[in-house]
């Protein structure tokens, strides 16, 4: 999506379309990220902004096969008018706001794949009590205590680790002091995902 200010300096037109959007048939507002720079500004040129349903924002919803209430939709937004204040943030700084949003989007993943994972291995520990293979209890060969005890060992590992970036998440907004928190739950987040 591009947004240009109009002549007055007071709106923006935007013009563009956006895929996948969650919720956008019930959307009142649409919080967008858009084109304010040059084209070959790359990250530099991006902003964010609130787009308010109006004339020249036609939604149309996508047919998604076991996702029906989330009223999914194509979002086509035709010369809207957007009003300067719908800015958030400065001009051209929408990209760096989009990356710190990711932030907290993956320590979410994170949690959860943790929380998946530990259960996972707690439902495969009651499985191997209980199912015969060779004549024996599943749990009482060597090869599966091992699996299920590098499994929670690297369970274990992750959720430590998780722990560790929320204590220090609590203590400083994400990127206010340096970086390796966010580099750090990056990397966790591909640890806890595997």
């Amino acid at each position: 999506c591009t947004a240009k200010l109009d002549e007055s300096g007071e709106n923006y037109i935007v013009n563009g379309e956006k895929y996948w959007i969650t919720g956008g048939m019930k959307s009142e507002y649409f919080i967008t990220a858009v084109r304010t720079g040059k084209p070959n500004s790359g990250i530099f040129g991006i902003s964010m902004m609130v787009i308010p349903r109006s004339k020249g924002v036609i939604t149309t919803r996508l047919a998604l096969q076991g996702h029906d209430t989330s009223a999914t939709a194509y979002v086509i937004f035709k010369n809207a008018i957007v009003p300067k204040r719908y800015l958030i943030g400065s001009e051209n700084q929408g990209f760096r706001y989009i990356m710190f949003n990711f932030n907290a989007e993956r320590f979410g993943i994170i949690c959860t794949a943790i929380g998946l994972a530990r259960t996972c291995i707690e439902e495969s520990a009651k499985y191997a009590r209980k199912r015969k293979t060779f004549g024996k209890l599943l749990v009482k060969h060597q090869v599966i205590r091992h699996k299920l005890m590098e499994m929670t060992r690297r369970v274990l590992e992750a959720h430590s680790f998780m722990e560790w970036c929320a204590y220090r998440a609590s203590l400083e907004e994400m990127g206010s002091m340096n970086n390796s928190l966010i580099k750090d739950i990056s990397l966790l987040k591909v640890s806890a995902t595997k």
